[in-house]
């Protein structure tokens, strides 16, 4: 077997093809005859179309969407001989980086190339692409999925929490995005995971001017669903937020990277997580938030974490899009629900932080520590107040009924920031979304009389304000 070779980070380009690696049937040059040689033209893939095979021929079409059509069999080649490469160190584990062109990078395995597209989001400590999925031995069409690059830690722990997690039934695999599949990347000490495609993250729905509440609450529902699934499991996922909970191609929901996610435990640990999504009762005061210590993230937290994302990351992105489909102004409205932040003076010492805690309490659900600022949050049955008030605007034009679901999903948010962590469960979350699923459209009478009271509630422009 040939010595292990070390891949360069970037292949060079060339038209010529890879030398085969088993040259087992060439003659003995010390025996063999000396014989006259003409000198001939070199044979490329340019000028002997024989010499492209079938599999990088399939490795080109994709190629050719991002290159003209002389580069992008060059670096098809390029891929294919990295991976008869890979294949002759006998890594299945591992991968290869080939730069295709700016924007576009091509990772080869032993049996696949990742062909990434456009940016599909990016962490403080990971970076995720849409791609393409390509198996050059098989007549298998390209199949999109996202490629995910972080630090191995990261990924490698994901991958080895799913490998223990056995789903009570084959439903709920739609239900939480884990690794399919982790490679290492040895000169880039990183990996890269590869993912199940999906449409979006919350964060980038576009909701239906008509129907809000109907097109989200079956993709929450799905959420809330992973989230009971987790918990059977004894899993915390410490990261819920509206960037990590995805938009399926079937239009469902699903929980996806769970690199910060950990069992269950009942000792208190140190913490990691994204901190406005944070739970009021993870820590005990400021300074244990601040130094990231003496914290316990159960399952409570994730829940807890879900209700903050209905007033982020639902809430405050779907009552704009619909006051800008509808021209109605809810600017001081959208103000009274965004959390404020206060800056930090550097001189500010940890006594300082605890008595500015204390003082900040009487007026703020929450205080939310930064190292350049707080972020304080308004008193939950206060933003809710003024969600319904904002959902009322739209009244005469979105239907009662579905006005109704908005204004059920804004209680269950209400609901699912108790700073009390028993008063919490995925279960809970996940009933109450049923139910406001299947809320009875209302009758033709009732929709009438609904209209009615709102109207009369509403002062004329001859009334005193």
């Amino acid at each position: 077997m040939a010595q292990p070779i070390s891949l360069p980070r970037s292949c060079t380009l060339s038209c010529t093809p890879p030398t085969a690696l088993s040259n087992s049937n060439e003659p003995d040059l010390e025996t063999a005859p000396t014989l006259p040689r003409t000198p001939t033209k070199p044979r490329t893939a340019s000028s002997d179309p024989s010499l492209v095979s079938p599999a990088t021929e399939r490795v080109k079409q994709i190629f050719k969407q991002a290159l003209p059509s002389p580069e992008a069999l060059a670096k098809a080649q390029n891929a294919r001989a990295s991976q008869q490469i890979l294949a002759e160190k006998g890594s299945p584990t591992e991968a290869s980086q080939v730069f295709v062109t700016w924007g576009t990078t091509c990772y080869v395995t032993q049996e696949r190339l990742f062909v990434t597209e456009e940016k599909a989001g990016k962490g403080s400590a990971s970076e995720a692409w849409f791609a393409n999925e390509i198996k050059p031995l098989t007549a298998d069409e390209p199949r999109r999925i996202v490629l995910k690059r972080s630090a191995s830690s990261q990924l490698q722990r994901e991958n080895a929490l799913a490998q223990t997690i056995t789903l009570s039934s084959p439903s709920k695999r739609k239900k939480l995005n884990f690794t399919e599949a982790v490679f290492h990347l040895p000169e880039e000490k990183a990996c890269i995971g590869i993912y199940e495609a999906c449409q979006s993250d919350l964060n980038g729905l576009t909701y239906s001017p008509n129907t809000p509440a109907s097109q989200v609450l079956p993709i929450l529902r799905d959420i809330a669903d992973g989230l009971c699934e987790i918990t059977r499991q004894g899993i915390a996922h410490c990261d819920i937020k509206g960037a990590n909970l995805l938009v399926t191609q079937e239009d469902g929901g699903s929980i996806g990277d769970f690199g910060l996610a950990r069992r269950k435990s009942t000792q208190r640990h140190s913490t990691s997580l994204t901190p406005q999504y944070a739970a009021p009762f993870i820590w005990e005061n400021i300074l244990d938030q601040k130094y990231r210590r003496n914290g316990y993230q159960g399952q409570s937290a994730d829940v807890f974490a879900f209700g903050v994302t209905l007033q982020l990351d639902v809430f405050a992105r779907m009552l704009p899009q619909l006051a800008n489909h509808y021209q109605i102004d809810i600017t001081n409205k959208m103000n009274a629900i965004k959390p404020l932040d206060r800056a930090v003076d550097p001189k500010w010492n940890d006594q300082i932080l605890l008595k500015i805690e204390n003082k900040y309490r009487q007026n703020f659900q929450r205080i939310i520590y930064r190292p350049e600022k707080l972020v304080c949050f308004k008193p939950i049955q206060y933003v809710l107040t003024q969600i319904l008030e904002t959902i009322d605007l739209f009244q005469g034009h979105i239907n009662s009924q579905e006005m109704d679901k908005m204004k059920g999903l804004a209680q269950l948010m209400h609901d699912l920031q108790d700073e009390d962590p028993k008063n919490l469960s995925a279960a809970m979350a996940m009933k109450r979304l049923d139910s406001l699923i299947n809320l009875p459209e209302k009758t033709e009478e009732e929709e009438t009389s609904t209209t009615a009271v709102h109207a009369s509630a509403i002062p004329s422009e001859s009334s005193s304000v």
